[in-house]
């Protein structure tokens, strides 16, 4: 019994490791000149949580509050509620209590949980 627990959380975490988007993913389609809708919020919440937040878990779709979008997270295997991260609609800013401030698309292309050169 002990072995096949072992295996299944085993199969659990790595599949959380392996469904984060790659770098470049997405972001190319991403335009901050025209402003930031629905769509483009999602792609870089996504790409947020998989650099600065967590290896497992997912981002809900955001919800539009005006001048932003919130993005509710779920955090781990278990997809705990956590804060949503927050996407300005002009400034692409891009942050989460806890975590960096984000201004720039340059700083979530690089891969999950490595420094800033």
């Amino acid at each position: 019994m002990p072995r096949s627990l072992a295996l299944l959380l085993l199969l659990l975490l790595g599949g959380c490791l392996s469904t984060h988007p790659k770098a470049s993913d997405d972001l190319a389609s991403v335009v901050v000149e025209d402003g930031i809708n629905q769509h483009e919020a999602g792609i870089l919440a996504k790409r947020y949580f998989a650099r600065f937040i967590s290896g497992c878990g997912v981002v809900g779709d955001p919800i539009d509050h005006g001048d932003y979008f919130d993005c509710p997270t779920y955090i781990g295997v278990a997809s705990v509620p956590g804060k949503p991260i927050r996407v300005d609609k002009t400034t692409v800013h891009i942050s989460w209590p806890g975590g960096p401030d984000i201004y720039d698309l340059k700083d979530l292309r690089r891969p999950p949980n490595l420094p800033a050169n």
